[in-house]
């Protein structure tokens, strides 16, 4: 039976360059704005049914928090993405390098 080699976190991308870095780093980014975006959906649906309670302006207050969700589920379409773009790049150029 094969021993089975492990691989520190540091080896992990031992073969990339600069562009690599950079592409990693940006990556990082949007996966954190990615991430980010659950947490404020739970702040607006916290808002939208606050609004049921007190809001005299019932059809208003749920327009704007239409909007909100609107805007905040394009921008987390684009950072997804993004996201996901650039780190199937980064795992392409790193499988490259690996079978050269």
């Amino acid at each position: 039976m094969p021993v089975k080699r492990y691989v520190a976190f540091s080896e992990l991308f031992r073969y990339a360059d600069t562009k690599d870095w950079i592409f990693i780093i940006i990556a990082a980014i949007f996966s954190c704005g990615s991430g980010a975006s659950f947490p404020i959906f739970a702040v607006i649906s916290g808002d939208m049914i606050d609004k049921f309670n007190g809001s005299p302006d019932l059809v208003g207050a749920a327009a704007h928090n239409l909007y909100l969700y609107l805007g905040l589920g394009a921008a987390s379409m684009v950072v997804g993405f993004i996201m996901f773009s650039l780190w199937t790049i980064i795992g392409e150029r790193q499988a490259i390098k690996l079978r050269k």
